[in-house]
Formats: structure tokens, C-alpha cells, sequence
């Protein structure tokens, strides 16, 4: 009866773990974050005076790095307007409420070889807000390196909060 319920779980057909460790192991490997947690309560109220209240909400999600051992033994700083012998594909939503769109499009111009792929639509990442559009560019781009054409834009498959698309449909 266990080996038929593990079966019949789309999460542990597909082996899938969404656990913190997977983001912290890039965030706090490859970053400069203090190594004192104390250090981020001086920076959360700085964040907080040149940001707002919401701030130190973002400050303090980097406070385990403060205590993660493993560092990248070789991490790329910068700089970023390199001529890269892949194109870069940048893909950014319209009205992304974490990451704005302005940020993508800056960011496509800064990199020296880069294109950016357009979504209309909301929501921070695709994964959690699909677009067929967008699966299929980054498929081909991922196993061919081949790029959407200059100018590309996306639909969103659903609009946010729709019943057409369900968390759980998203492991099936």
C-alpha cells in the first residue's frame, strides 16, 4: 500500500524537492552576504530607511547565508558587458511585482549578448505562472541554443488566480 501511494503522488513520481536549500545554496554560494548575523540588523535598518518597511523583509531572507559554509569556488562578479560566446536569454514578465520590467529590459542591455523574451502577463516567475509561449522558446534555446526572433512577446496561458491552472496541475 506505501509503494502504491508513493505512485500515485505526482511529487515523488518526478523526485521533486522544493525545499530552501536548493535557493540558498546559489544565494548565500555566490554572494557577498555578511558572515556575522548580527550584521543584518544594521543593514535591515538601512534597507528600511532607503527602501520603506518592506525592506528588511528582503534583507533578512538572506540571514542564513550568514551561516552557510559552502562558498562557490569560482563565481562570476562581473563584469557584465562581456561579449559571451552564447546569447543570454533574458525572459521578463510586464508586471513582475518582485522583478519589474524595467530591470529585464536594463538587463538585456547591459549584457553584451543578450536577448530578451517578452511576457505579458503577471507574476514573478513562468514556472508558476505558464506560458506555453515561453516553455517552448526556452526548450528549444536550452537543447538547441537556438533564440525566439528579436522582439519576441509571450501571452500568459491563464490570468492569475484562474481556475484553469491549479499548483498540483503543474506536477501531473
Amino acid at each position: 500500500q506505501q509503494q502504491q501511494q508513493q505512485q500515485q503522488h505526482p511529487l515523488r513520481k518526478r523526485h521533486l524537492y522544493f525545499g530552501p536549500e536548493q535557493l540558498f545554496a546559489v544565494e548565500c554560494g555566490e554572494s557577498p552576504n555578511p558572515r556575522k548575523p548580527e550584521a543584518f540588523v544594521a543593514i535591515g535598518q538601512l534597507a528600511s530607511a532607503a527602501f520603506g518597511p518592506l525592506a528588511p523583509f528582503f534583507t533578512w531572507g538572506e540571514e542564513p547565508c550568514a551561516s552557510w559554509l559552502a562558498r562557490a569556488s569560482n563565481y562570476y562578479s562581473g563584469p557584465w558587458d562581456r561579449m559571451t560566446k552564447q546569447t543570454v536569454l533574458v525572459v521578463g514578465a510586464t508586471y513582475d511585482p518582485a522583478t519589474p520590467f524595467e530591470n529585464s529590459v536594463g538587463m538585456a542591455k547591459l549584457l553584451a549578448n543578450a536577448r530578451l523574451l517578452t511576457v505579458e502577463g503577471y507574476g514573478h516567475c513562468t514556472l508558476f505562472n505558464p506560458s506555453t509561449c515561453v516553455n517552448d522558446y526556452l526548450a528549444k534555446y536550452l537543447i538547441t541554443g537556438d533564440l525566439p526572433p528579436e522582439g519576441s512577446v509571450c501571452q500568459q496561458d491563464a490570468p492569475p488566480f484562474s481556475s484553469a491552472i491549479s499548483p498540483s496541475s503543474l506536477f501531473s
